[in-house]
């Protein structure tokens, strides 16, 4: 007995819908998260207890000094971190044992230039946008860079500098990503 192309497309809607369900047991200590900062490609991030590594993302609370001055300018929403600000998502720059070279040109990890890292003289406000000043930093024990190779704009540590590990929530992986959509001919953008 053949099934109709009606029932066929059918089953396959079910199967669909219900293959997210075989994925529950690996996310039991997992969460999902959507970001809605441009310092992040936009998608859906799998959140993890895995230790950070150069180059993977994590969920961090910056020190609560850093934090407050993100609130005042709004660079930083609400949320349950020290200071009273959200968490944020960044890339790791550098690790304990690590070198990191910050000059006006960008960033130098271990003697490798990190993409889009020059630092900007004033914020999207137009604000002067404080730095840390330009030199050689060893990485110490418990602590690490974080930056952003997504939008050069980002609020990251090349204007604050080293953020401790013990700020770290959790570590994040790009599960899928959102389409990049097209602006249309004279809108918004």
């Amino acid at each position: 007995m053949s099934l109709s192309s009606s029932a066929r497309g059918k089953r396959w809607r079910l199967a669909a819908l219900l293959l997210p369900l075989a994925f529950l047991p690996f996310l039991a200590d997992a969460c999902l998260r959507v970001p809605t900062t441009p310092s992040v490609p936009p998608g859906l991030y799998l959140l993890t207890h895995r230790a950070p590594v150069r180059g993977g993302w994590v969920v961090v609370c910056l020190p609560e000094d850093v934090a407050r001055r993100g609130r005042r300018r709004g660079y930083l929403g609400a949320g349950r971190c020290p200071g009273g600000a959200s968490e944020v998502l960044k890339r790791v720059a550098a690790l304990p044992g690590d070198e990191v070279i910050v000059s006006p040109l960008g960033l130098v990890v271990d003697g490798q230039p990190l993409p889009r890292t020059a630092r900007r003289a004033r914020d999207s406000a137009g604000r002067p946008l404080p730095a840390i000043p330009a030199g050689v930093y060893p990485v110490a024990p418990g602590t690490a860079w974080l930056y952003s190779d997504h939008h050069p704009r980002s609020w990251d540590s090349r204007y604050y500098g080293p953020v401790p590990l013990a700020g770290v929530r959790s570590t994040a992986r790009l599960l899928l990503a959102a389409p990049q959509c097209a602006s249309r001919p004279g809108g918004a953008g």
